[in-house]
């Protein structure tokens, strides 16, 4: 991010998640775990003491390409889609799991076979609420 540079002016950056910076011209990543927006605020200081603020949205898009997960209890890839608030379905229909703790690939407790699923990932946009639609396997 950045912003037009004014000599001897302060820059103050909250970044929304809990990060900050100083500086006209800076960087920061965030770690994206979960749907929603961060809004980026900016405190401008100039050198006789007036200040400015600017507010900017950035909405988390998730682009999620992962179609395959382990839910084997190895710790590694054992969750899919956490933090995010989706509903998954079986071939025939049947609602195995909705909600935003990310799917641990079992329904009723027990583990589900290994196939594959669809999933209805529901997500706010600035219009609004959205939802996305794909498939995601089980392997073992």
């Amino acid at each position: 991010v950045w912003s037009e540079s004014v000599p001897f002016s302060q820059y103050f950056w909250d970044f929304g998640d809990g990060q900050t910076a100083q500086g006209d011209d800076v960087v920061h990543t965030y770690t994206i775990t979960k749907e929603g927006y961060y809004d980026i605020l900016l405190h401008v200081i100039s050198p006789y003491g007036c200040v400015e603020t600017a507010t900017k949205r950035i909405w988390i898009v998730n682009d999620n390409q992962v179609n395959t997960f382990t839910p084997n209890g190895d710790g590694i890839n054992d969750i899919f889609m956490k933090g995010w608030h989706i509903k998954v379905y079986n071939r025939n229909g049947l609602l195995l799991y909705d909600g935003t703790d990310g799917w641990d690939g079992t329904y009723h407790g027990e583990m589900v076979p290994n196939d594959t699923y669809f999933y209805v990932l529901y997500y706010m946009s600035p219009t609004g609420s959205k939802t996305k639609v794909g498939y995601v396997t089980v392997l073992r």
